[in-house]
């Protein structure tokens, strides 16, 4: 398969920096939280992956043309288990054909490990249980040592789960490679964009990183609006089937 070009736009500092991923998954709770911390943190856009697949699409912002497949970042200090310098979050909100999706995480890990990327931190929504309303965020990593300070931070150990695509690919092979990776992993719902998942997302994140001021109050009193629209939508279209009214009137 042809390549995958990443390309930045200006000198990028990878030394002892934490690497964000948030493609996405279950609720697009990883694509909402990513893109409420460009926002707060008001990280800038500094590069982008090219790949032949997705070369049909590109994203524009702020009239600058790049690739859907985007990287944003700079100086933040952010202290993980040690001095973190800056940020870097690499974010699509396409969802990647799977052989595409591998070797695009492929190319995220050997540009963080060229770099000295302290740590590689993928961000993923996996299901929701029926009934349940609280969206907890558990951690994982293939690395005991990043396990552990991750579960420092307060964020459980997810028990059991299968995790595919780009946060599987990660999180086992970055240590293969030498790297520090891990992933926390937000229950969300499988029906629609998932605001509360996101914003439990980020006050994990929040842990994790305990000197970026990150403050999910703001991002969590959009979640409720939207589940109350969700829910005042979903009503009324009970009530309109109820009545007899063809869907496509709804």
């Amino acid at each position: 398969m042809p390549d995958i070009a990443l390309e930045t736009f200006e000198k990028v500092d990878l030394k002892d920096a934490l690497v964000l991923v948030a493609f996405p998954t279950t609720g697009s709770a990883s694509s909402i939280a990513a893109h409420y911390l460009l926002r707060h943190l008001d990280l800038p856009l500094i590069g982008h992956l090219i790949t032949p697949e997705m070369a049909g699409i590109m994203a524009v912002q702020d009239g600058r043309a790049t690739s859907a497949l985007r990287i944003f970042g700079g100086e933040t200090k952010c202290r993980l288990d040690k001095g973190c310098p800056r940020i870097y979050l690499v974010v699509t909100e396409l969802a990647l054909p799977p052989m595409v999706s591998l070797r695009v995480a492929d190319a995220i890990l050997q540009w963080a490990k060229a770099g000295g990327a302290h740590l590689v931190l993928s961000l993923e929504g996996v299901v929701r249980g029926e009934g349940d309303t609280t969206p907890d965020v558990f951690c994982a990593s293939a690395n005991a040592e990043v396990l552990k300070e991750l579960k420092r931070t307060g964020v459980p150990a997810m028990e059991r789960a299968l995790i595919g695509g780009v946060t599987s690919h990660i999180v086992l092979i970055g240590p293969a490679r030498g790297l520090r990776t891990g992933a926390l992993l937000v229950e969300a719902s499988r029906d629609h964009p998932d605001g509360r998942a996101a914003a439990a997302l980020i006050e994990a994140l929040a842990r994790v990183m305990p000197d970026v001021p990150i403050d999910a109050k703001p991002l969590m009193k959009e979640a409720l609006e939207l589940d109350d629209q969700i829910k005042r939508t979903q009503q009324a279209a009970q009530a309109t089937v109820a009545a007899g009214v063809p869907s496509q009137f709804i």
